[in-house]
């Protein structure tokens, strides 16, 4: 497996995990599940051992389809699929290996063939189109949940403006990179990267700042430590840097 793909992965399951909505979400479903008692559960089970079953069931279905969607995300964006476009790739990607999981599953805890039982592979079907609702709403949701604009942003002409990308030194110029495009503003860049908060970005270099939310990779090069952003640009990072970036997740690797 990629390794910067299981990096890219991991960090932004974390990163999805963290994120209050997502554990309610997961802790009502579980119980709604456990009361209704579907797939016979209500019988098998206590309330308590329901509740239980659901919430492992639950969390690790959400697990396995967010880190493969979230791989196949990055794949994608490697083969610079436009972004527009890969929701229809990722989200039936995701689906599969839930699907998968669910069977085995339901084959170990209640003894159900998926290659003999018809009911099953009927439900089966059903949880993978499900699987892709859920995959391509949780992605519409997830881009509409991005950090409040920087107030970077408002210097910008109007057609510029988007999400916070990068930011960097240009002679006595800032160019701030944002998904719409570029400009330059004559500032200094401890301003600007002031004025970024609260994207979630760090400095890795004296002349440049870059938001981690659009970060691919980290090559290591001979002596040259590179952040490989979505849009193909390479950015240096520092020595000095180099710590901070792996405490945040992001380990450079030499390319294979």
């Amino acid at each position: 497996m990629n390794t910067h793909g299981l990096q890219y992965a991991l960090r932004e399951l974390r990163r999805v995990f963290g994120a209050q909505q997502v554990i309610a979400a997961i802790f009502g479903i579980s119980a709604i599940l456990a009361l209704s008692g579907p797939f016979g559960t209500s019988e098998d089970f206590s309330l308590p051992e329901a509740l239980v079953y659901w919430a492992f069931v639950v969390v690790t279905t959400f697990a396995i389809g967010s880190f493969f969607g979230l791989l196949a995300k990055f794949h994608l964006m490697n083969a610079k699929i436009r972004e527009t476009y890969l929701r229809l790739f990722v989200a039936p990607l995701a689906a599969l290996p839930v699907v998968i999981w669910i069977a085995g599953l339901n084959w170990l805890v209640f003894s159900l063939n998926p290659f003999q039982d018809r009911e099953t592979q009927w439900i089966l079907l059903m949880v993978f189109f499900i699987g892709i609702i859920v995959g391509t709403l949780f992605q519409i949701l997830d881009r509409g949940n991005q950090p409040s604009m920087a107030a970077i942003i408002d210097r910008l002409p109007t057609e510029k403006r988007g999400a916070l990308v990068s930011l960097s030194v240009q002679d006595h110029y800032v160019e701030v990179v944002t998904t719409n495009g570029s400009d330059l503003l004559l500032m200094r860049l401890s301003d600007a990267i002031r004025e970024a908060s609260p994207s979630n970005g760090m400095r890795v270099h004296r002349s440049h700042w870059i938001n981690l939310d659009y970060v691919l990779k980290a090559n290591r090069q001979a002596e040259r430590t590179l952040v490989v952003m979505r849009d193909g640009r390479e950015i240096p990072v520092s020595r000095s840097y180099i710590k901070d970036l792996k405490a945040k997740g992001i380990t450079p690797r030499t390319p294979t």
